[in-house]
Parts: C-alpha cells; sequence; structure tokens
C-alpha cells in the first residue's frame, strides 16, 4: 500500500489521465502521495515492529526449549578416608590362619577417596511449559492494544495527509485561474490603451488619458507576476505532498466539475465525526490498555506455575548408556509474597491513567463537534458568499459592457471606464477566490466530519 507506484502505472495514469473525470484525476493524485509520502512509510514501519511485538508477547505462551553441553575439570577439594585396612587385614589374617597358607594379604592401607570427581561430562536438554502465569496472557493483549493504537495513528496521518493534499489542489486552481483572469483584464485593458490612443489623435482625448491607461496596465502586469508567484509556490507545495518533482506539471480540472455535497445537515455531520473519528477510537484503545495494565500488575501477586523437563546424560566421560542417562519432570511455583507494594501502586497508577483517558475522551469528543460546527459555519459562510458573488459578477459583467460602448462613442470618461473596468476585475476575482475558497474549507469540513460515511451505521445525536 505505502510502496511507490512502478513505472507503468505512473504511465498509464500520465497518458490517460485528461480523459479520467475530475474526481478521478484528483483521487489518483491523493493514492500517489499516499505511496509515496516518506512520513506515512515511516509510521507504517512502527505498525510493523508493533506486530512483531505481538508475535513476541505471544511466543511466550509456549514452551521454551534449551540444550546446554558441559565439561568440567576439577581439582583439590575434600578427601574421605575409608579404613580398608583396619577392616580387612584382621579376617584376611584369620583366614590365612584356617587354611594353612598366606593366601589373603594381611598389610592392606587406608584407602582415600576424593570427593570432587576428577572430571565431569554433561549434556541436557530443559523444556519449560508456562501453566499459569496471567501476567502473559494481559501482556498479549496489551501488545495487540498498542499496535491497534499504531495503525490508527496511520488512520489519523493518512486522512490528514488526504486533506491536505485536497487543500493544496484547489489553491493551486486558484491560483492558476487568477493568473488568466489577469492575462483576460490584461487584453481587455491593452485593448482600452489602444483606444485612448486613437481618440488621442482624433482630438476626442487628452493626452493624460494615455498615461491613466499606461499606468493601469503597468499595475496589473505587477498583479500577474504576483499570482504567477503564488501558482509556482501553489504547485512546489502540491508535488512536495506528492513527494515528485516540483516542477511536476499538473493537471488542471474546473470548478463545476468538482462533486461536492450541497445539502448538508449538521446533526448528520456531528454523528458521523463521533462515530468515525479516529482519535476517539485511539483514547478508548488506551483506556482498554491502561485496564489490562491494572490487571497485569495485579495477577503478579498470585503463584505462577510453570512445568520444567530434564533429559540428558552425566558421567566421567562420554560414554552414553543406560545407566549414564537421567531425566525429571517439576512443577514449579513461583509466589512473590512481598516486594514493597510496587505491584499495588502500579496498578494504582494505570487506575488513575485510565480515569484521566475517560476524561480526556470526553473532552475529545466535545471538541471534535465543536470542530464539525466551525467548519460548517464557516462552509455556510463561504457557500452565501457564492451566491452574492456570482451576482455581484453578472451585474458588473452588464455595467462594463454598457460603459465600454459608451466609452469607445465618446461618451463616457476615462475614468468611468477605469472605475467599471476595477470593479469588474474586484468582482470576477471575489467570485473565483470564494469558489475556491469553499472547496478548500469544504475539503477540511470533510476530513473533520467524515460526512461522506453519513449512509453506514452511524450514532444518533439530538440537537442541544
Amino acid at each position: 500500500m505505502y510502496m511507490k507506484l512502478n513505472v507503468s502505472i505512473l504511465l498509464f495514469i500520465f497518458l490517460f489521465l485528461p480523459q479520467l473525470s475530475a474526481q478521478d484525476i484528483l483521487e489518483q493524485y491523493i493514492q500517489e502521495g499516499i505511496a509515496n509520502n516518506l512520513a506515512l512509510k515511516q509510521k507504517h514501519f512502527n505498525l510493523i515492529q508493533s506486530i512483531d511485538q505481538v508475535k513476541m508477547a505471544w511466543g511466550k505462551l509456549f514452551p521454551t526449549i534449551t540444550l546446554s553441553a558441559r565439561t568440567t575439570w576439577n581439582g583439590g577439594g575434600r578427601v574421605m578416608q575409608f579404613p580398608v585396612g583396619d577392616l580387612l587385614n584382621p579376617v584376611h589374617e584369620g583366614l590365612n590362619t584356617l587354611m594353612g597358607a598366606q593366601n589373603y594379604p594381611t598389610d592392606l592401607g587406608d584407602q582415600e577417596f576424593s570427593l570432587t570427581p576428577s572430571d565431569e561430562q554433561e549434556i541436557k536438554l530443559r523444556v519449560i511449559q508456562p501453566i499459569f502465569i496471567p501476567s502473559i496472557y494481559y501482556n498479549v493483549t496489551i501488545q495487540s492494544l498498542f499496535k491497534d493504537a499504531r495503525e490508527i495513528e496511520v488512520e489519523i496521518y493518512m486522512r490528514f495527509l488526504k486533506m491536505e493534499m485536497k487543500r493544496a489542489y484547489f489553491n493551486y486552481l486558484k491560483t492558476v485561474k487568477l493568473v488568466l483572469v489577469y492575462e483576460r483584464m490584461l487584453e481587455v485593458m491593452q485593448e482600452n490603451l489602444r483606444i485612448s490612443e486613437t481618440l488621442l489623435a482624433n482630438g476626442k482625448a487628452t493626452e493624460d488619458v494615455v498615461f491613466r491607461a499606461q499606468a493601469e496596465i503597468a499595475s496589473l502586469l505587477q498583479k500577474k507576476q504576483e499570482a504567477e508567484k503564488n501558482k509556482k509556490l501553489a504547485a512546489f507545495y502540491f508535488n512536495y505532498l506528492l513527494q515528485r518533482p516540483l516542477d511536476t506539471p499538473i493537471v488542471v480540472i474546473e470548478f463545476e466539475d468538482i462533486e461536492i455535497e450541497q445539502q448538508i445537515i449538521i446533526q448528520e455531520a456531528e454523528a458521523c465525526a463521533l462515530s468515525f473519528r479516529e482519535e476517539i477510537n485511539l483514547l478508548q484503545i488506551h483506556i482498554s490498555a491502561q485496564e489490562n495494565m491494572m490487571h497485569l500488575y495485579n495477577s503478579k501477586n498470585f503463584p505462577q506455575v510453570s512445568a520444567v523437563f530434564d533429559f540428558g546424560y552425566t558421567g566421567n566421560e562420554f560414554d552414553i548408556s543406560q545407566y549414564d542417562n537421567f531425566w525429571s519432570f517439576s512443577i514449579i511455583m513461583e509466589w512473590e509474597i512481598f516486594n514493597g507494594s510496587q505491584n499495588s501502586l502500579k496498578a494504582k497508577q494505570a487506575l488513575t491513567q485510565k480515569q484521566s483517558l475517560s476524561v480526556q475522551l470526553q473532552e475529545t469528543q466535545e471538541m471534535i463537534k465543536l470542530e464539525v460546527r466551525k467548519a460548517y459555519n464557516e462552509l455556510m459562510v463561504v457557500q452565501q458568499s457564492i451566491i452574492s458573488a456570482r451576482q455581484e459578477l453578472s451585474s458588473m459583467s452588464k455595467y462594463f459592457e454598457l460603459i465600454s460602448k459608451k466609452y469607445e462613442q465618446g461618451m463616457a470618461s476615462q475614468i468611468e471606464y477605469m472605475d467599471a473596468q476595477s470593479r469588474l476585475t474586484r468582482a470576477e476575482i471575489n467570485k473565483l477566490v470564494t469558489e475556491y475558497d469553499y472547496l478548500i474549507i469544504y475539503a477540511q469540513f470533510e476530513s473533520i466530519s467524515y460526512y461522506d460515511k453519513r449512509n453506514n451505521n452511524i450514532m444518533t445525536i439530538t440537537e442541544d
């Protein structure tokens, strides 16, 4: 999912991109950004580490098998004397007397035996199987919850990345359209300069009319250059989010082709946010983790039982036989009676943290509702502004058309013409900025509220 798109897929995208719908183009950009994002890949690696931690926790439930071999050389140590002569010499002397011959020695001395063997060999296979160690089971649950938390952190960042890419793309479209407006206005102003020069030549205007037209063109050129700079910066930022060369061309789509929700019900938006926002799920997971931490520390106050089985060979030489083999099976119980109440204190800390997270969960829910309300109100304001901006542009277009005809006939002053032109430019820019600001705010609202998931199972809320 997070690997880079291969060359063939990218080639397909850019060859057929113009034939795709506006939503398809935007979705392709989003998927490309997700596939290439380095921060998202880093979070994916962290998730893999969490998965490995879960596997390690599960591994403690299985038996541990170890094979060990030992060779020991000893010297010195305690010595035991055995009185062989004192025991056997009198017996041998009696036997010799009875038999009339010296068949048995009567001068045996005492024997010494070292209690430490001179050398020793041992090979042993040990199997340890946990039977009743509750902390292992709770640790598995905790590590699984931490893994789920990492997954949600990836989802949160992905949602933020999608929103930021949409906002950056819409901002780029706005700068593109602004440059086009200034270019079109420059053509109009160039025509105005031509007309002013014609009127001056025919004695129907003075030189100040030409100077005024030239000044307006210079001012408009400056604004166009500023718009082109903003366009380039917006393109750089969008390409940066997609982790590709900054000067990569960007496909432009029209405002009318972008699908957005027209009728928004605030209660549904709040319900969607409370049902699907990852922050809520993340806090609930951390609450469950702290609850299991409490159980983990409390479980250490109970005895722990394990089974141990040993099988191997021990002797003075590596001469394996049935007399040298040994085995043993043990049931071992360990019970920590007292450790300064450390387990109880740690369980208490986990309880306190759980209570703190519960309060934070309530605060987060209220904050999410506030975010949705705020974004919704901003969206409604801009939506109404679009209607007003379009009406203003329509009126100003008709007004400028009338003034232009009068100016060409010498029936309107240059001041009137310039004023009408300036108002038309402002109206067109206002309409353009308002429309794309609406898309930018809607991308934020959609990310905050998950409004596109309102047809799924969501909780219901009532208006206060």
